[in-house]
């Protein structure tokens, strides 16, 4: 049976699944179809912020699988799902665009998504570790589209309705343009990139 959470209340109620940290959730929920899942809330206790939640869902469709994020003074605006085994794991102060469709992660075949710091995201943003569909070599039915990790760096801008699928490693301060598709592709540090860009 799911556990839903939406708001803190909540978290204490919670038995198969644990939600620790401090997370104000604002039109949002965080649902456990699993076990053993976690969302770990890292708070500044000196600056006395808290995270938030805005318009947002957490769905885990699979088991043991972590959302680590970040207080800061943006309000996480996403629509994450995991499967078994994955990690989330999203830095403070990024910035999601509330307007429009919001950013979409999805956390596939025990694969991770890993978000810096300061980052920017536009309305229309998806990052994907996996095709989302199998492809096999018709000669020996081997599967040869594997699902891979995704890395994003520290003060990141991604443009609007930009695609970032498997595999993908962007370096910090990098700028990726409107209605892009990165797939496969390593982006390096404080560079500007736009259009189709593919595995060398």
């Amino acid at each position: 049976m799911a556990e839903t959470v939406t708001k803190q209340a909540d978290f204490i109620c919670l038995k198969n699944n644990k939600v620790i940290g401090s997370l104000d959730m604002i039109e949002s929920k965080i649902v456990f179809c699993g076990t053993g899942n976690l969302v770990f809330v890292n708070s500044d206790s000196s600056k006395s912020t808290i995270a938030q939640l805005y318009r947002s869902e957490i769905i885990f469709y699979g088991n043991n699988s972590l959302v680590f994020l970040n207080a800061g003074k943006a309000k996480y605006v996403v629509d994450l799902q995991l499967f078994h085994n994955s990690i989330c794991h999203i830095g403070a102060n990024n910035y999601f665009n509330p307007y429009g469709e919001i950013l979409r992660l999805r956390c596939y075949e025990e694969k991770n998504i890993f978000i810096g710091n300061d980052g920017l995201f536009s309305s229309g943003v998806e990052v994907l570790t996996s095709d989302s569909h199998l492809i096999f070599d018709s000669d020996n039915y081997k599967r040869i589209n594997y699902g891979k990790s995704v890395y994003i760096g520290d003060h990141v801008w991604i443009g609007r309705l930009t695609a970032i699928l498997k595999g993908c490693q962007i370096g910090s301060g990098a700028i990726i343009g409107t209605r892009s598709v990165v797939s496969g592709k390593k982006i390096p540090s404080n560079t500007s990139w736009g259009g189709c860009l593919q595995e060398n």
